[in-house]
Formats: structure tokens, C-alpha cells, sequence
């Protein structure tokens, strides 16, 4: 017993260079409760396999829980991803919107102390992650649900961190072809972002325009903190292949989706954070976990269920340690 404590131990201090543990936050299974009615939360595998793909170990976070848990959350993962998805944040309290809010202050809590600390936001989480950062919503109605579009980036963009490495050949794809799969309704507007607080705060690396030619935000990064949002979905690219979407899979958008993987990835190689060892990392990681095949109208081809009993299982190995 001794000696596989130890190897877990060892294995758990080498991950958090080679193979960082990302936390990915669930989500109210608002949209699929008709069709799973025991489920309480729930992750596209999609996203998953985005992290996987590029050398990351995978940890859901649950929803509803206290400060402490995801501060702790904070202190053994190497980053998060806030995914997209249709819950609206604001008006669920102990929800997705809540959980990001913490997971957010307690990241900037860490960058302050040097450690350093990123976290992505997807869709949905790009809007949370500029909605908890400002405290106020300027998202508005758009349309450009089930579009593929170029990139249009800002003139400036070489001096982001996010778009400082890439070839300029990689970047004329970005550029020239539609490669970013967008699926959403709504928007953060140039205009709405100029008169906000984001501006201070937030640095605008490329825009797209809706279906009624109004100019939207499509990436973004955090100007002193490691932190980015981008409004496309990356993950759909390679993994997702649903008839209805309109979803570009050419080597090209492949080469372009990977890219966004391989960089927050070799981001979260910087923090030195290290996961717990033993029973407790083996019953939390995404691998204790399969997906199931989603219904035939949803947009994901896989989803991560997750039960109340999941949350209480789970939970108990944390509680317990805290006792430590």
C-alpha cells in the first residue's frame, strides 16, 4: 500500500508538467432534462477530447457547490476550461454562473501570489468570463447560430500572447477560410464592449460580423491575467459531426481547432500545482466516468452524465481529506 501511494504520488507530480489536470466545469442539464431526467449536470465529451487531445487529464467540477470547494478546485488543477452551452447564468444561483464567479476570483488570487494560472472560456464561457470579470451583461441578441466564418483579427494581433507564435502560413488560414464554427444567439458587440469596463480590462484579438452585419467579438484575451475567450467552438471541428451543423472538417479547420488545444494546454504547463494523490484523483478524473451517445436532435454527439449520487460520492472523498 505504501508503495503504490508513493507511485501515484510521483505520477501525480510529473502530470502537472506533462500532462496538466484541467478542471472543466458542468453545467444545469437544462437543455437534455427531457431527455435525461436523472441527470443533474452534464459535459460534451467534445470538449473533453479537445483536452485529452492535447496531453491534459481531465476533472469535472461540480456545479452547486461552496467557496471552499473550488477554491480548492483552484489549488490541485493547472487550469479551466469554462465550456459552451445554453444555461443562462444570471439568473441561476448556485449554478454555472455562480461557480465561474469563484473559479475566476480565486485564478486572479493565484496569478497575484505568481502562480500562474489560465483559464479558457468557450462560447458561452468567453460571455461568463466577461460577464464575472465586469459584474454586469453586455451580451445582446445576434445571429450567427450554425455559421462558419473567417477570422478577422485586430490589427495588433501579434502582440497577444494568444497569436504571437503561429506562422504567418497558419495565420492566412485563420484569415482566408472559413474556419470557425459558430453557434450561439447571442453576442458581446464591439460597441457594447468599447463603452464598457471590459475595455480596460479585456483586449480584443479578433471580431466577426452576424448574419445582419453587426461587428461582434469572437476572441479575446485578459490583458495581465492568462485568460481567453473565443465565441467559435475549436472542439466541434475535430469531434463533433451531427448532419444538421455546418461544421467545417478540412485538414485545414483541423490544423486551426488543434492549435487553440496545443496552446491553452502549454499554458497550464506553467503552474506547478499538483493533484492529490491516491483514492481521491482516481475517483474524481474524468476516466471513473463514459459517455453516453446523445439524442438524435441535440448539437453534441457524446455527453458526460452526472447524477446527484456522482456529486455525493465524489464529494465525500473531498470532505474527507479537508479533515486531513
Amino acid at each position: 500500500m505504501i508503495l503504490r501511494l508513493l507511485v501515484l504520488s510521483f505520477v501525480t507530480n510529473v502530470s502537472a508538467t506533462y500532462s496538466p489536470v484541467i478542471g472543466v466545469l458542468t453545467q444545469e442539464a437544462t437543455l437534455i432534462s427531457y431527455a435525461y431526467r436523472n441527470t443533474h449536470s452534464f459535459i460534451a465529451a467534445s470538449y473533453v477530447k479537445f483536452l485529452q487531445k492535447s496531453g491534459a487529464t481531465v476533472l469535472p467540477i461540480w456545479i452547486g457547490q461552496s467557496r471552499a470547494y473550488y477554491e480548492r478546485i483552484v489549488r490541485i488543477t493547472n487550469g479551466i476550461l469554462l465550456p459552451g452551452g445554453g444555461v443562462f447564468f444570471l439568473d441561476k444561483k448556485g449554478g454555472y454562473g455562480e461557480a465561474a464567479k469563484i473559479i475566476y476570483e480565486s485564478a486572479i488570487k493565484a496569478n497575484d501570489n505568481g502562480n500562474y494560472y489560465p483559464i479558457w472560456g468557450t462560447c458561452l464561457g468567453m460571455q461568463t468570463l466577461m460577464f464575472v470579470g465586469l459584474g454586469e451583461n453586455i451580451r445582446k441578441i445576434c445571429h450567427a447560430k450554425n455559421v462558419a466564418l473567417p477570422l478577422e483579427l485586430t490589427p495588433d494581433y501579434d502582440r497577444t500572447r494568444l497569436f504571437s507564435t503561429p506562422s504567418s502560413r497558419l495565420m492566412r488560414k485563420f484569415t482566408t477560410n472559413n474556419n470557425t464554427f459558430h453557434y450561439h444567439i447571442l453576442c458581446v458587440f464591439v460597441k457594447h464592449f468599447k463603452n464598457s469596463k471590459a475595455s480596460s480590462e479585456w483586449r480584443i484579438v479578433s471580431t466577426n460580423k452576424d448574419l445582419n452585419g453587426a461587428e461582434f467579438i469572437s476572441t479575446v484575451e485578459h490583458k495581465k491575467y492568462p485568460f481567453y475567450g473565443i465565441q467559435y467552438h475549436p472542439e466541434k471541428n475535430i469531434f463533433e459531426h451531427k448532419e444538421m451543423l455546418q461544421i467545417p472538417h478540412h485538414p485545414e479547420a483541423l490544423e486551426f481547432a488543434e492549435y487553440f488545444g496545443n496552446f491553452f494546454i502549454n499554458e497550464a504547463r506553467k503552474n506547478n500545482h499538483t493533484f492529490y494523490p491516491g483514492a481521491i484523483e482516481e475517483n474524481s478524473l474524468i476516466h471513473n466516468y463514459s459517455p453516453v451517445d446523445s439524442i438524435s436532435n441535440s448539437i453534441w454527439e457524446e455527453l458526460y452524465l452526472f447524477t446527484r449520487d456522482d456529486y455525493n460520492y465524489v464529494d465525500s472523498c473531498y470532505t474527507d481529506l479537508n479533515r486531513i
